[in-house]
């Protein structure tokens, strides 16, 4: 469920996780599709792929509310040359004024062992603008874990059948291997009228934007508890 676009400089690798919760007597029952994913930025050399162990991206039996969701995804940069990697957030269906799924969607996102993100998954507390990961050499790899969290106490029977989804954009940009050489060594003061911007057709720059964007479909089905199991408890 994914493809490869390619126009002018610009490359996009779609990657659709589909996440589909379905209602079974005790609960919900969670499970991703597809269960491997591996994306490849194409000559660009982002790789962004799951665990070996792993064959499902996220699974999870009988989900109810407080229950949470891990995933975990490797980046590295396969490529010769280094890599700025920013991670982003984007609501992709309309906001409800009443009973919003996303806004019940609690996730943490932890990497290189710091939190980079602890709020709702709609982003809308600060993911949905870029987060710089930081610069990526070639062969260098990195871990990016999340926890999502249905919150427990105000999630109820109105939320039965809600449909919410967020695409997470990976935006890669490349750098220059060698920095470019200063030529105003052998003067202190910079010559008046210079200018020092990137002229046009400069092969020193080398720039160009790669976005992975995984598209989190979620499909949510809250069931009520089960009076049986709560007699039993």
């Amino acid at each position: 469920m994914g493809g490869i676009k390619v126009k002018g400089y610009l490359k996009c690798i779609v990657m659709t996780l589909a996440l589909l919760l379905v209602v079974n007597a005790q609960g919900v029952l969670a499970q991703t599709l597809p269960s491997n994913v591996h994306l490849v930025g194409d000559e660009d050399g982002i790789l962004i792929s799951l665990p070996e162990e792993e064959t499902n991206f996220l699974y999870k039996e009988s989900m109810l509310p407080g229950d949470s969701i891990d995933r975990e995804m490797f980046i590295r940069n396969e490529h010769d040359q280094p890599y700025t990697l920013y991670l982003r957030a984007e609501r992709a269906t309309p906001k409800e004024e009443k009973y919003d799924l996303l806004t019940k969607l609690e996730i943490k996102i932890t990497y290189k062992d710091k939190i980079i993100y602890n709020g709702p998954v709609s982003g809308e507390n600060g993911l949905s603008e870029d987060i710089e990961l930081g610069t990526f050499q070639p062969g260098e790899k990195a871990r990016l874990h999340a926890v999502v969290t249905l919150d427990g106490p105000s999630t109820g029977h109105e939320y039965m059948n809600k449909e919410g989804a967020v695409d997470w954009i990976f935006t890669a940009t490349k750098e220059s291997l060698y920095p470019e050489p200063d030529d105003s060594v052998e003067s202190s003061e910079p010559e008046k009228g210079k200018n020092d911007s990137p002229k046009t057709g400069d092969d020193s720059i080398v720039t160009y934007t790669a976005m992975a964007v995984g598209s989190l479909m979620l499909l949510l089905v809250v069931a009520k508890k089960n009076r049986k199991a709560s007699k039993e408890a």
